[in-house]
Parts: structure tokens; sequence; C-alpha cells
């Protein structure tokens, strides 16, 4: 929990979490990493006062969108690209992760206008 909170951000960069769920799915798989990222969340859900609300989106937003981009994006590379160590360094821990964090943008602006438009 100590490590989901602390932020390693600047200026509307990725957080360290992000980093984290890319790291999780490389070494352990897509499945364990969406459970790794629910269960930090529900740590950081009851250690601050956030709501319950917003749990079930921050979970697909910060925890399943990443494993499953990083899972499907470490496929793509696997199957493309040469086995190498810098390739494997380069694409998939720093490429892969602000992949995550762009799609991750992408689908949550999304979410705010949307809800913008059904609130207007």
């Amino acid at each position: 929990m100590v490590l989901w909170r602390i932020s390693a951000t600047f200026a509307d960069r990725p957080g360290i979490h992000f980093l984290g769920v890319t790291t999780v799915t490389l070494k352990f798989g897509w499945e364990l990493a969406v459970v790794c990222a629910g269960l930090a969340l529900l740590a950081v859900t009851l250690g601050t006062e956030s709501g319950w609300q917003a749990y079930a989106v921050n979970a697909l937003l910060v925890g399943a969108l990443p494993a499953v981009t990083s899972y499907a994006i470490y496929r793509i590379i696997e199957r493309v690209l040469p086995s190498h160590f810098f390739v494997y360094l380069v694409s998939n821990s720093f490429h892969q992760c602000q992949c995550c964090y762009y799609v991750q943008q992408l689908c949550s602006n999304r979410n705010r206008d949307h809800l913008r438009q059904l609130s207007d």
C-alpha cells in the first residue's frame, strides 16, 4: 500500500503503479496482475477517503486495462521482434508502460466526457 501511494509523477506523467502493473504482468501474467492491482486498489480505497462508488471504474482503468494492454503488447513483441535482452528491456518495459498509460488516459478521458454529457 505504501508503494502504491508513492507518486513518481511529474505534471501529468505516468505514476509508479503503471510500472508496477506492467512489471507484475511481465513477471506473473495478466491474470495475477489484475488480482494484485485490485488488492492494491482495495488497500488504497480503505486507507484513504476514496468512495466505494468509483472502485469498479478505478479497478478497470488502473488495474485491468493496463494489465491486458501490457500482455497484448508483450505477445505482439514476442511474435514480431527477435529474442534479445535489449529488445525486451526497451520494448516490453519502457514502451509498453508508455502505451498502457496512453490507453488508460484515452479511456478515462472518454469516460469523463461521457459522464459530463450525461449530467448536462
